[in-house]
């Protein structure tokens, strides 16, 4: 017989089908370094088959959904193994929330997780990916994220990974949140230009219907690295780029690092709003209409009376420089509300010169690189590509 099912929902591929299942999941498995055990296809897009699925792969397994566009119902998908889950491409597998609030997939291992190859698509509803863990390492890629009322993807924790190479389309609310660790972040030292952040790189926002809050924004405690990004906004984004401070939504932002990102607009209000915490803000571009380019601000100088300086988690050793509005160098904005001017003052708490003892960390992540470790891993994995496909077979 070509087809096999057990009780469960989840199957094995037909003959017919396999090579194409076995090279997806190969692709897959390949670029992990070899960690993942095996994989399973899930029988459809369903919650509940993505779900049975997700229960019947092994720690550091591959889950393949197939392709087609399905409708997904119910709560989120709770996910508490190291696991990948991956779609047949961005024309390929479409998942179609049908479910209001809430997010489709809620990750809370503390290993390993990523998610490529799929088009999440929220229907102006709920939300995509939520990543909420004490010790995660992640990557959300190649995938598009279309459609969501609150957040396509965020991170709460002690979570650091990669966002790249996907699509954020028509995202009401936000496309990306860094939420920290609270109090735990600000008592760690900052160590900008190294892999303790989220990192998002080489995405693509677009927003000309949908009215969207900030393409990336951040609170409590969260450490983000925003590089090498393009932000098309139509006059739909009040403020893309967004770093919170320390006002209603537990502690300010912690530290970003915002570099070599292209921002075109209609018309903003502002193309970046920074509220507090520390880091470095360069070589970005703004092209089209705005109010004020880049803004600072102190939520506590106007929110509580008689706050005083260094008011809590504000702004501080941010260092700004070589900014292009419409090709002409960007002068940070100070609102002039409650005490922001006493707190923010140039060359106390920000400077527009180049932060010489920064130096950016690699480009790109190498959780990229590390991915495609298939041909000679200095000559410790000479398996390559091919053999793990017909290894494959032996599986099937």
């Amino acid at each position: 017989m070509n087809h096999k099912y057990n009780s469960n929902s989840y199957k094995i591929a037909p003959v017919g089908s396999r090579l194409i299942a076995l090279i997806c999941a190969a692709l897959i498995l390949t670029s992990t370094a070899g960690t993942h055990a095996a994989a399973i296809e899930a029988r459809s897009g369903s919650r509940e088959d993505i779900q049975a699925a997700i229960n019947a792969a092994p720690e550091n397994g591959t889950v393949i959904i197939p392709q087609g566009t399905f409708d997904f119902r119910g709560g989120p998908i709770d996910i508490r193994k190291n696991i990948t889950i991956t779609g047949s491409g961005s024309k390929g597998t479409t998942i179609k929330k049908q479910s209001p609030m809430d997010f489709i997939f809620n990750v809370f291992t503390e290993g390993f997780f990523r998610l490529t190859n799929i088009v999440l698509d929220g229907d102006r509803r709920g939300g995509g990916v939520q990543l909420r863990s004490s010790g995660l390492n992640f990557r959300v890629d190649n995938s598009t994220f279309k459609n969501f009322e609150t957040r396509a993807v965020m991170t709460h924790g002690t979570v650091k990974g990669l966002v790249d190479n996907n699509r954020f389309e028509e995202n009401a609310g936000y496309d990306v949140v860094v939420y920290g660790d609270n109090d735990r972040s600000w008592n760690r030292p900052v160590t900008l230009g190294t892999d303790d952040a989220v990192y998002i790189e080489d995405n693509l926002f677009t927003h000309r219907t949908a009215r969207n809050s900030h393409s990336i924004a951040s609170n409590r405690g969260s450490r983000y690295v925003f590089r090498y990004n393009t932000i098309d906004n139509g006059s739909q984004n009040t403020n893309p780029i967004d770093a919170h401070g320390n006002w209603e939504y537990g502690r300010g932002s912690r530290s970003y690092e915002i570099y070599g990102n292209k921002v075109n607009s209609g018309h903003s209000y502002m193309g970046a709003f920074i509220r507090g915490g520390t880091g470095v803000i360069y070589d970005n571009e703004f092209n089209g209409s705005f109010t004020h380019p880049l803004v600072l601000e102190n939520y506590r100088s106007f929110n509580v009376a008689n706050e005083t300086y260094p008011s809590i988690d504000q702004i501080n050793n941010l260092h700004i420089w070589d900014n292009k509005v419409n090709g002409n160098e960007v002068v940070p904005f100070i609102h002039d509300r409650g005490r922001s001017r006493e707190h923010i003052q140039h060359n106390r708490d920000y400077f527009t010169t180049k932060n010489e003892n920064y130096s950016a960390f690699t480009y790109p992540h190498p959780m990229r690189s590390t991915h495609n470790e298939s041909v000679s891993n200095n000559g410790n994995n000479r398996k390559g590509f091919w053999g793990t496909v017909f290894g494959f077979f032996k599986f099937w």
